[in-house]
């Protein structure tokens, strides 16, 4: 499922599963795709999303039995909304901090399909 938020110059596009989004612990992909194509993409989690990632860890042995977490391009957010996301990439633009939160520029991710 894929949610397109228009932005000042960008448009915002929030890949989901087949679920919708659990404000409260849960992580979505988000892709920002500006006038021009150039696309930059991070995932959005809560706190408590990354938290439950790791009981998981302890149990399965992965990141030396959940003693860490990482991601690249990991942006972290208090309750997973759609606002809550526009305004994040929003400040993000406005502060000059995105292209240091986001993967990219790339012009090689296809342009996700438009459901006209």
């Amino acid at each position: 499922m894929m949610t397109r938020i228009p932005g000042d110059g960008y448009e915002i596009v929030i890949v989901t599963g087949s679920e919708p989004m659990d404000p409260d612990c849960d992580n979505v992909d988000v892709v920002v795709e500006f006038e021009g194509g150039r696309h930059h993409a991070a995932v959005f989690a809560t706190l408590a999303s990354i938290k439950e990632r790791m009981t998981y860890f302890r149990r399965s042995g992965e990141c030396a039995s959940g003693l860490y977490f990482w991601a690249s391009d990991l942006i972290l957010i208090d309750r997973l909304t759609e606002d809550a996301i526009a305004r994040t990439v929003s400040d993000l633009v406005a502060s000059g901090d995105f292209e240091s939160a986001f993967s990219g520029p790339s012009f090689d991710i296809e342009p996700t399909p438009r459901a006209d």
